[in-house]
C-alpha cells in the first residue's frame, strides 16, 4: 500500500509560481490559481490521494470544500487529460516505491518531472521541469481522526434534529 494515501496539508511552497508559469499557465490562470494553491494549513490547499495496485487519484480541497477531482489515472501508461488551468496534458504516473511516486507530465510546451516523496508524516513534492524551472512544496499529514470527526458532527446533528427512531 502506498504512503501517499491520506490527506496532506500543505505547508510551505518554494518556487511554485514560476513553476505554474513554465508549465503552461496563463497569467490570468497564476492570478486566479496561485492564491490558492499557496494557501498552507488545513483550512488552505489539502490534497487527498487514493493509491491503488493500478490506479492513483488526486483531489484538491480549499480545506474541506473539494476544488477538483482529477480522474482515476491507470500506473504506467500514459493517461491524457486536463489538468487544473484548464490545459491538455499527458501523464505517466508510476509507484516507485510505497513511499515515492514519480510523474511524468507534458503539455502543450513543456515536459516536467514530478516527485512525490513520504517520509513519515510528511510529503515532499520536487517538480522540475525540462527548462531547469524547479519548485518544492512540503506537506503534513492530516491525521484521519482529524477528516472524519467533521462527518460525525454532520451526522450527529441529523440524528439530533430528526424526531422519528
Amino acid at each position: 500500500m502506498s504512503k501517499l494515501n491520506g490527506k496532506w496539508a500543505l505547508q510551505e511552497s518554494i518556487n511554485y509560481e514560476a513553476y505554474l508559469r513554465a508549465t503552461g499557465f496563463s497569467d490570468d490562470a497564476v492570478d486566479k490559481f496561485l492564491p490558492l494553491l499557496e494557501a498552507t494549513g488545513q483550512s488552505g490547499l489539502v490534497e487527498q490521494y487514493v493509491v491503488s495496485d493500478t490506479s492513483i487519484q488526486r483531489s484538491l480541497f480549499n480545506g474541506e470544500k473539494l476544488i477538483k477531482e482529477s480522474p482515476v489515472v491507470p500506473l504506467d501508461t500514459e493517461f491524457e487529460g486536463v489538468a487544473v488551468g484548464n490545459r491538455q496534458i499527458k501523464i505517466y504516473v508510476t509507484v516507485v516505491r510505497p513511499d515515492r511516486v514519480e510523474e511524468l507530465e507534458t503539455g502543450e510546451t513543456y515536459k516536467a518531472a514530478t516527485i512525490r516523496e513520504v517520509t513519515g508524516d510528511t510529503l515532499l513534492v520536487n517538480q522540475k521541469t525540462e527548462s531547469g524551472i524547479e519548485s518544492t512544496r512540503r506537506y503534513y499529514r492530516i491525521p484521519e481522526i482529524a477528516y472524519c470527526v467533521r462527518h460525525v458532527e454532520i451526522k450527529m446533528r441529523k440524528i439530533d434534529s430528526n424526531d422519528e427512531f
